[in-house]
C-alpha cells in the first residue's frame, strides 16, 4: 500500500511513563503495525534517559522532544515540528487535543497523511480550553492571564480538526456531536485491546475495583463513599492509579483514612492492572464523563462486569447487560450491592461481556479496520 510503510504516533507521553487512555490506544495500535513489519515511530517528552533522544522499545522507535511548561509556548511547537520533519513518516496519527494543530500544519505543508483521533466526548465542541478555564476555581486575575493561552489552544485544536485527512471517533455520540457542533465529518473506529486467553481466577471474597488516574473528573471520592455503604458485605474495595494532582491526591488520602474497607495501592503497571482486573469481580467507574474508557474493554475481556455512574457509550452497558449504568449514586450503591451478593449474576454478566469484547474490540480486528481506512486515504489524498 505504501512504499515505505511508516507511521508516527504523535504523543506527549509513552504509555510506560503515563498510562492514559490515549497513550495506551496509540501503543496497542503501534504494536500491531510493528507486528505487520511497518516502521513505527512514537514521540514523547520524556524517555527516562537524560542524554538519550531515541530508544527502541518492542520494535517502536521512541523519540524525545523538549516541552516547556509555560504560556504561549511557541518553542515546544517548533521542537515537535522539527522532530516530525526528521522522522519523515508516511502517516501521522495523533489522539487528543494539544498537538493537533502543529501535527496538522506539518502534515499539510509536507503533504503527509494526518489522522486525528478524538479522545473524549468533551473534545467534540468549540472552545473546550476556554470553557474549562472559565469553569475553574482559579482567581480572576490568573484567569485573565491564562485566557489568551486557552484561546490559542482552542484555535490550534480546531485547525487540526479542520485539516486532518481523517477524524476518528470512539462512539456515535462523538460522531454526531462533531457534525452538529463543528460541521466535521468523522469515521467510527472502536478502541482495541489484546485478547487475553488465560484469565486468573476471581478472588474470594470478591474484589470491587476502581482503576484510573486520580483526577477530579474521575470522582474517586465517590468510590470511597460507596465502600462505606458496603461495609456490612464480605468483599474488598481496591483503588489503583497514579495521582495527577497533589492537592487532589491529598484529599483522597485524607478520605481514605476514614474508611475501613478501601485499600489504595497507588500507581501500577499495565501488566499489574490487567492481572488485578482479571481477579476483580466488579469494576466501578465514577467519572463525570469520558470518551470510551479503555478500562471498560479491559474489564470485559476479563469477565468483569461494570457498574458505571455516568459513562455508558452508546448505551452499550445497559442495552447489552454488560453490567449496570446507575446514573445516580444511590442506584450505584444498589447495583454494586446486588452484584456482590449475587455471584451467578456476576458470572453471567462477565461471560456475556467477554464474548462481546472479543467480537468487537480485538485489537487485531481494529488494526485491520484501520488499515482499510488508510488504504482509502492513500488513494484519495
Amino acid at each position: 500500500m505504501f512504499k515505505r510503510r511508516s507511521i508516527c504516533f504523535v504523543s506527549g507521553s509513552y504509555h510506560k511513563q503515563n498510562m492514559g487512555g490515549a497513550e495506551l490506544q496509540s501503543y496497542y495500535l503501534s504494536k500491531e503495525f510493528v507486528n505487520n513489519k511497518w516502521e513505527v515511530h512514537f514521540t514523547c517528552t520524556y524517555l527516562g534517559h537524560k542524554n538519550k533522544k531515541l530508544i527502541i522499545d518492542e520494535g517502536i522507535k521512541i523519540h524525545k522532544f523538549k516541552y516547556y511548561r509555560r504560556l504561549f509556548d511557541i518553542t515546544s511547537f517548533y521542537n515537535i515540528y522539527k522532530l516530525l520533519k526528521n522522522i519523515n513518516a508516511d502517516i501521522y496519527y495523533f489522539r487528543g487535543t494539544y498537538y493537533a494543530g502543529i501535527t496538522g500544519y506539518y502534515a499539510k505543508v509536507h503533504k503527509k497523511i494526518f489522522i486525528l483521533a478524538i479522545s473524549s466526548d468533551i473534545n467534540c465542541d468549540k472552545n473546550i480550553f476556554t470553557k474549562k478555564l472559565l469553569k475553574s476555581n482559579i482567581k480572576l486575575f490568573k484567569k485573565i492571564i491564562l485566557y489568551l493561552d486557552a484561546k490559542i489552544k482552542d484555535f490550534t485544536y480546531l485547525y487540526g480538526l479542520n485539516n486532518a485527512n481523517q477524524v476518528l471517533v470512539q462512539n456515535k455520540y462523538q460522531k454526531d456531536s462533531l457534525r452538529k457542533k463543528l460541521n466535521v465529518k468523522s469515521m467510527l473506529l472502536k478502541n482495541g485491546h489484546p485478547v487475553e486467553f488465560r484469565l486468573p481466577p476471581k478472588t474470594n471474597p470478591p474484589i470491587v475495583l476502581w482503576l484510573g488516574s486520580l483526577k477530579r473528573l474521575r470522582q474517586a471520592e465517590l468510590f470511597i463513599k460507596l465502600a462505606t455503604h458496603c461495609e456490612d458485605l464480605n468483599c474488598r474495595f481496591i483503588m489503583a492509579g497514579r495521582a495527577l494532582s497533589e492537592d487532589y491526591r491529598d484529599e483522597i488520602i485524607k478520605q481514605l483514612q476514614g474508611s475501613s474497607n478501601v485499600k489504595y495501592i497507588g500507581s501500577i503497571s499495565l501488566d499489574e492492572s490487567n492481572e488485578l482486573m482479571g481477579k476483580a469481580s466488579i469494576f466501578v467507574n465514577t467519572s463525570t464523563h469520558e470518551g470510551f474508557p479503555n478500562t471498560f474493554i479491559q474489564a470485559w475481556m476479563r469477565e468483569t462486569p461494570i457498574v458505571s455512574l455516568n459513562v455508558d457509550p452508546d448505551y452499550i452497558i445497559k442495552n447489552l447487560q454488560l453490567g449496570f449504568h446507575s446514573r445516580t449514586f444511590d442506584q450505584l450503591v444498589k447495583d454494586v450491592r446486588l452484584l456482590i451478593k449475587d455471584k451467578n449474576l456476576r458470572i453471567k454478566m462477565g461471560q456475556r461481556a467477554r464474548r462481546y469484547a472479543i467480537q468487537e474490540y480485538d485489537i487485531k480486528k481494529i488494526h485491520e479496520n484501520f488499515l482499510g481506512i488508510l488504504k482509502t486515504l492513500y488513494h484519495t489524498c
